[in-house]
């Protein structure tokens, strides 16, 4: 018969002890691989504790210490304060113009900032960048389109011609 141990404590009384428990198999069942606790940490709970830590640093008050605790509580609290505050200003901005284009909300300053992106897009001195940056080759639709019809046109000929030398 098969069984796993479980610890079991009492956190006010005794300290932790082995308990048997007994498998969830039938006594008849023939016994199959035995459950082993995994050897490592679990890479998604890590991420979510240092996530909550972060945050739980990001949000505490700044009473939590003195500035005799630990050098650069100050520097800690303002790195702190620009933080939030940048990702606060991304989000909202972010909210501004996509509210703009969707045109819920009319503000001038999301229409001039959106049109200046676009013509920065459409510089061909950018576009030069971002391709060589990137390693891609930005193409124009039609000449996509073409080049698209060509490359399914030589397939074609090729599936062809493979038919051709196997019926032979």
């Amino acid at each position: 018969m098969s069984s796993l141990r479980k610890k079991s404590s009492n956190k006010d009384t005794l300290p932790a002890e082995d308990v048997d428990i007994e498998s969830p198999q039938g006594k008849g069942s023939p016994p199959t691989e035995s459950f082993s606790a995994p050897s490592g940490h679990n890479p998604i709970i890590l991420a979510k504790i240092i996530f909550r830590k972060v945050i739980s640093h990001l949000t505490s008050d700044e009473e939590d210490g003195t500035a005799n605790e630990s050098f650069g509580f100050g520097i800690i609290s303002v790195l702190r304060d620009v933080a939030l505050g940048s990702i606060m200003g991304v989000i909202a901005i972010s909210i501004i113009i996509f509210l703009d284009h969707r045109d819920v909300v009319h503000l001038q300053g999301a229409h001039d900032f959106r049109a200046a992106a676009f013509q920065l897009l459409k510089d061909p001195e950018t576009l030069a960048n971002v391709e060589k940056s990137s390693g891609l080759k930005f193409m124009k639709m039609t000449d996509y389109e073409s080049t698209r019809k060509e490359i399914d046109r030589l397939v074609e000929q090729k599936v062809d011609n493979d038919k051709k030398v196997k019926e032979q």
